[in-house]
């Protein structure tokens, strides 16, 4: 049996890292490590995309042997997904890194319209959850393949 990947999590809250917690268990196990956004200083979303390019270097792509995946949630409600994807894609030109690659085990989450409505989706399962109309669900099932051994 192949050792467990290691995760990453970076997040704008604790209503968020509870959540996702919960969604990557199947993926990660106990081995989640969970870095949340500091209360008042600022927007948590913008930590979140100020930090990403460190973590991806980081935890991503110095160690690729060791086997760890970053999933970074972010809400999507101001932006959109689509918003999201091109602003943290945006964050390691900026960064002075290169574009995450298809091979890499990073994984993007943008929640729209409320983690709430994740709630009620991923509820019934996540294989049933594809068939959702929510675009910021779509592209989580795609984003979290990534990250899986």
């Amino acid at each position: 049996m192949s050792e467990r990947i290691r995760g990453r999590l970076i997040c704008e809250d604790r209503r968020q890292e509870a959540f996702f917690r919960r969604l990557l268990e199947p993926i990660f196990g106990k081995r989640l490590d969970v870095k949340i956004s500091p209360s008042g200083e600022g927007a948590a979303s913008a930590w979140v995309l100020k930090q990403y390019p460190a973590h991806v270097r980081e935890r991503v792509r110095r160690r690729p042997e060791e086997r760890v995946a970053l999933v970074a949630a972010v809400d999507g409600d101001a932006v959109g997904t689509a918003g999201r994807m091109t602003q943290t894609a945006q964050a390691l030109v900026d960064a002075g890194e290169a574009p995450r690659q298809a091979a890499e085990r990073i994984a993007i989450c943008a929640p729209t319209w409320s983690i709430e409505t994740w709630l009620l989706f991923l509820a019934k399962r996540l294989r049933e959850a594809q068939n959702s109309s929510l675009p910021s669900i779509q592209a989580a099932i795609v984003e979290l393949k990534r990250v899986r051994p």
